[in-house]
């Protein structure tokens, strides 16, 4: 015979059970926040609280009873950041929750219960990493990578649940999918998070985005470190400068928000970097006829290779105490002129390399403009060339030794890793 095991049906008893259940919760959530992950649960064999934490996620799930929902909330939150850091876990299907972690343990009898990494890296919170999946550059999905090989737990927020998550989950990081913009989405990616790295691609959606992850992270009020990927433009912008791009506006605006908002910022200011639009064409020339075609004149610039800036935003995520508050700004080895870059090539490939110095609107139109960029990044690439041109990007700054202790790698090493661009 069935049994009616419905709220409704519960007999009187069992609200003063639930009552005393939803209060447990909350004591429960105290407690496990404040202890070491690792402390040995007495009677459960060889299980830890994180351990255990895996057990009871399978059990979380009480919506249907009449505990009240912010002890189960809050019972839920706790055992989350023990039990996702459980060796054993599947992932639930691709979708809006793809990434997410079910917990799949049996109840530990004896010392046959799986073993737990007790090394401080397996502790500590994971990452949140976002433009993870990042096309120019691919500065999010490289610090991603670095991290993994350092053995930190990492979660990434992408857009979309495609090939380059699926690269991303073969790390070993979390993957999530979700709208920077949304602050649900945001909120969800942050819980549990120790650290933030916020990189975003250049978007009309990038003010929002980042007001939205900084007022979540603030709410959040967990965070170690909250590194943001700026560029160095905006150190000589100021709030009546009208000669910056739509995109250099946006990232002066979160740099005050974030200046304001309380949180432990690291702001990473690098200069154009070498796998630019204005590079991918001014270099594309090479491979036709030896020649780079770029519209700077005798102006100078000191470029940045993608893959050391990951290495900087990497090096500050795992070790960040002594870099919070502080504001990098990353630049190649050198300033110097195309004339001298062509020189740096030639070099490099055993060659002859030239620079022609296209007019400004002449290149625009018919060299850039051949790229079909959206028209947010049209504008913000063609207000770089004109910057360029303008010598405004003749900067060199001591970041990458800050954080490093080395410079920048510079152009010649960029040709020699990346000889598809310049050999016939």
């Amino acid at each position: 015979m069935a049994v009616d095991q419905s709220p409704a049906a519960l007999p009187p008893a069992t609200d003063t059970y639930l009552a005393v259940l939803g209060e447990k919760a909350v004591a429960f959530e105290r407690l496990v926040h404040s202890a070491d992950p690792g402390t040995p649960v007495v009677t459960c064999g060889s299980w830890t609280l994180c351990d255990l934490g895996a057990h009871l996620g399978q059990v979380v799930p009480l919506r249907g009873s009449r505990v009240p929902s912010i002890a189960v909330d809050d019972f839920t939150r706790a055992v989350r950041t023990w039990g996702t850091t459980r060796p054993g876990r599947q992932r639930s299907p691709a979708g809006r929750d793809a990434g997410r972690i079910t917990p799949v343990a049996p109840w530990p009898r004896g010392p046959q219960a799986a073993s737990v990494d007790h090394t401080p890296e397996a502790r500590m919170p994971p990452v949140l990493v976002t433009g993870a999946a990042g096309r120019v550059g691919a500065v999010g999905r490289t610090v991603v990578e670095g991290l993994r090989r350092r053995g930190l737990k990492v979660r990434a927020l992408v857009r979309r649940d495609d090939d380059r998550a699926e690269a991303l989950r073969a790390t070993g990081a979390e993957v999530v999918v979700g709208d920077l913009t949304s602050s649900r989405d945001v909120a969800e990616a942050l819980d549990g998070c120790g650290r933030v790295y916020f990189g975003m691609a250049v978007s009309e959606q990038y003010l929002p985005a980042a007001v939205t992850t900084a007022v979540a992270a603030r709410a959040y009020g967990g965070l170690e470190a909250f590194v943001n990927m700026s560029q160095l433009t905006v150190s000589e912008m100021d709030l009546t400068s009208t000669s910056e791009s739509h995109q250099q506006r946006q990232q002066w605006l979160v740099e005050q928000l974030l200046g304001w908002s309380g949180l432990p910022v690291v702001q990473v200011r690098p200069t154009v970097f070498l796998e630019n639009p204005l590079f991918q064409v001014g270099f594309s020339s090479i491979l036709r006829d030896d020649t780079i075609r770029l519209p700077f004149g005798q102006a100078k610039t000191s470029p940045i290779a993608a893959h050391d800036v990951a290495a900087a935003v990497e090096e500050i995520l795992a070790d960040p105490a002594r870099h919070v508050g502080r504001v990098y700004e990353l630049t190649g080895p050198r300033s110097e002129s195309i004339a001298a870059m062509a020189a740096e090539i030639s070099a490099a490939l055993g060659r002859t390399v030239g620079y022609t110095n296209v007019p400004l609107e002449q290149w625009l139109d018919h060299d850039l403009r051949a790229l079909g960029l959206p028209e947010h990044v049209f504008q913000h690439t063609s207000t770089m060339a004109r910057l360029h041109a303008a010598n405004r990007y003749d900067r060199q700054a001591d970041g990458m030794e800050q954080i490093m202790g080395r410079p920048a790698a510079g152009v010649a090493d960029y040709v020699r890793r990346n000889p598809e661009l310049f050999t016939r």
